[in-house]
């Protein structure tokens, strides 16, 4: 019979496979059962090999030692007798170590099998906590969209931030989450608040939503820790009425700008770093308000306000002070963009490589300063503009290594 340890372990393992079957996850190596023979007549046969081969032993250290026969009458030596006790006590010896390393053995065996059945329930006990994870996980995005779409402002705060912190407890769908977010400033908002005062005042509260996302957005791309930076953001379409991205990083992935509209506000981009980004802007109105970019660096990636429209609208990449924006590698690119009226500020920005681009962009009277900025080493064009209407004043660059293509119209003896 088995020992109440080896049918145990027998069970248990019986039973661990079966449960491994039943998780649905994919199938793991199977387990086989531990078969192993009752102990006592593994001993007994230990020693009924061990009597047999000390009685071959012993009928051959006789004949070594010269004894074919021993008669009744005949007495052996003392020699003779040690000779054989020798021979003897070897045997029992060995048969001693025998029997010690069938019980090592049969130890090992039940060993192995007790540790392949506890990797067996660890991994069991892992896939039920993934699974119990996943799903309290998937609860908690159906409560934050539920909250998202709440009518009350105040239950629609509290799934803005149980979406964020859900990004940061889920990193296999943290670009669900962040889509989400995103979704919500997509919906259809009005700028300006309507002059009812109670259509105002839930305007107001949406405002604030809308803005609360736009903050917890910015506070995780400029994070080291639960950071979103290199993730995509689209925010196609959005109408912007503000926004602070100070001190954004943007180190990766998509921001899709394109469509949107800047026609009031704020949106403050002050110091924030385009490594590698692609960031696009293209099809987007600026038709009031501001967009700050002033100690900005565009490091790698590219910025692309293609066909975008800055009517009365401001972009700002430098001011006064001593802290314009840094392009050093990055593509800025205006291309085919409609500038009427209002203003773009490259004063004290330094361009020292890669490329601004305005190629077919249409100037109809904005206004374009490039006081003290640096052109040493970037391909700035302004020379295949369309003008239709008195050029853009570029104010009093500083030019080195030819880095500056002035429109044709502006162009001196000693511009490109």
């Amino acid at each position: 019979m088995s020992s109440p340890m080896d049918r145990r372990i027998a069970g248990r393992t019986s039973d661990a496979e079966a449960s491994l079957d039943d998780t649905g996850s994919a199938p793991s190596p199977s387990l086989s059962t531990l078969r192993l023979w009752p102990i006592g007549v593994v001993i007994a046969l230990a020693f009924v090999g061990v009597l047999g081969s000390a009685a071959i032993l012993i009928v051959i250290g006789l004949r070594a030692l010269g004894i074919s026969g021993v008669a009744a009458t005949d007495k052996a030596s003392a020699a003779t007798i040690f000779d054989l006790l020798k021979v003897v006590f070897a045997t029992i010896a060995g048969s001693g170590g025998i029997v010690a390393l069938v019980v090592a053995y049969r130890r090992q065996r039940v060993a192995e099998a007790s540790n392949r059945l506890a990797e067996f329930s660890s991994t069991l006990e892992n896939r039920k906590e993934d699974r119990e994870r996943t799903r309290l996980l998937n609860e908690r995005f159906a409560t934050a969209s539920a909250q998202l779409g709440d009518e009350n402002a105040a239950v629609r705060l509290a799934g803005v931030y149980a979406m964020a912190g859900l990004a940061d407890d889920w990193p296999a769908q943290r670009q669900t989450c962040i889509d989400v977010l995103c979704a919500y400033l997509r919906m259809p908002y009005p700028t300006k608040p309507p002059e009812d005062a109670k259509e105002a005042l839930s305007w107001a509260h949406d405002r604030e939503v809308r803005h609360t996302v736009i903050r917890v957005i910015a506070a995780h791309l400029r994070s080291t820790t639960s950071t979103w930076q290199g993730h995509d953001f689209d925010f196609t379409g959005v109408a912007f009425d503000g926004g602070d991205f100070t001190g954004a990083i943007f180190s990766g992935g998509r921001v899709r700008i394109g469509y949107s509209t800047f026609s009031a506000g704020r949106v403050d981009f002050r110091g924030a770093i385009f490594s590698g980004a692609v960031v696009h802007f293209g099809f987007a109105k600026f038709t009031g308000g501001l967009v700050d970019f002033r100690g900005a660096k565009f490091t790698d990636g590219r910025v692309d306000f293609g066909l975008a429209e800055i009517i009365n609208g401001k972009l700002l990449f430098g001011r006064e002070e001593l802290d314009g924006a840094e392009i050093s590698g990055g593509h800025l690119f205006f291309g085919d963009a409609l500038l009427q009226g209002g203003e773009v500020d490259f004063t004290h920005a330094e361009f020292n490589s890669g490329v601004v681009d305005f190629g077919n962009a249409r100037f109809k009277g904005t206004s374009v300063r490039c006081d003290n900025a640096l052109f040493a080493g970037a391909a700035v064009d302004f020379s295949k503009i369309q003008l239709e209407s008195t050029p853009p004043e570029l104010g009093d660059p500083q030019v080195f290594r030819e880095g500056l293509r002035r429109p044709i119209a502006l162009q001196s003896p000693h511009a490109d």
